[in-house]
């Protein structure tokens, strides 16, 4: 039986470019796109998701909202607590779980194009499943993240901005920083939560509230070591 080629569309710059490498012919076609929805993206990615839409057919799945986590006994995403973090359960049960339910309606083992580039390459995992391989096309074609930027900037008219919650504890300073500068919406959803997930922890890795958290742009955090390819890309 054919192998059902899809990608995760995670609506950043790697997976944007592999999209749309496939529209203009330099990877094979894709038979499904699949987007994983937290509801909980900033602003820019939905606008830019719409943009993606007008181009390319993108299923949208969800497994509901991450921050309304906050009002039950576990919250999956790693809030900072005493001196270490919680645990990260937000990518399997937001992320994965959904686009793999998703794509066991097909009923077609899967090829999964999931969106590493060379730079972050350490992130490159097998699914552990027998119906579904992750495949990593900018591994095979040597792309790095700036070979991405380098293309999106000669074939993509729109700024792509990076796919992750808007709370996400992986944030740097500096993204921070041009969240609250910027984007005074997402900034106030991400306090909001910040607030409402107290019992579990903090957002900033000063555990302190992000309304009061020293921001200062140097630090890089940790988000390209983390999300198992599914965030920020």
């Amino acid at each position: 039986m054919t192998r059902l080629r899809a990608l995760s569309l995670g609506a950043g710059v790697q997976s944007t470019t592999v999209l749309l490498l496939s529209l203009d012919g330099t990877l094979p076609p894709f038979d499904v796109n699949v987007f994983a929805d937290t509801q909980d993206e900033p602003r820019d990615v939905y606008l830019h998701l719409e943009r993606l839409h007008a181009v390319a057919d993108i299923a949208v799945v969800t497994a509901g909202r991450l921050s309304a986590t906050v009002d039950s006994t576990f919250v999956p995403v790693p809030l900072f607590q005493g001196r270490g973090m919680g645990r990260r359960q937000c990518t399997y049960q937001f992320k994965l779980r959904p686009i793999r339910h998703h794509l066991r309606t097909f009923k077609q083992d899967v090829d999964l194009s999931v969106c590493i580039s060379t730079d972050e390459y350490l992130r490159a995992k097998d699914s552990g499943l027998k119906w579904c391989k992750n495949v990593h096309p900018l591994l095979e074609l040597g792309w790095s993240r700036q070979d991405c930027e380098t293309y999106l900037a000669d074939n993509w008219t729109h700024p792509v901005p990076r796919s992750a919650c808007v709370y996400c504890p992986y944030k740097s300073n500096g993204d921070w920083l041009d969240l609250r500068d910027n984007h005074p919406q997402d900034w106030a959803a991400a306090v909001a939560f910040d607030d409402a997930a107290r019992p579990f922890g903090y957002v900033h890795r000063s555990r302190v509230p992000l309304s009061e958290a020293v921001l200062t742009p140097g630090d890089t955090g940790q988000m390209v070591l983390e999300c198992e390819g599914m965030c920020g890309n």
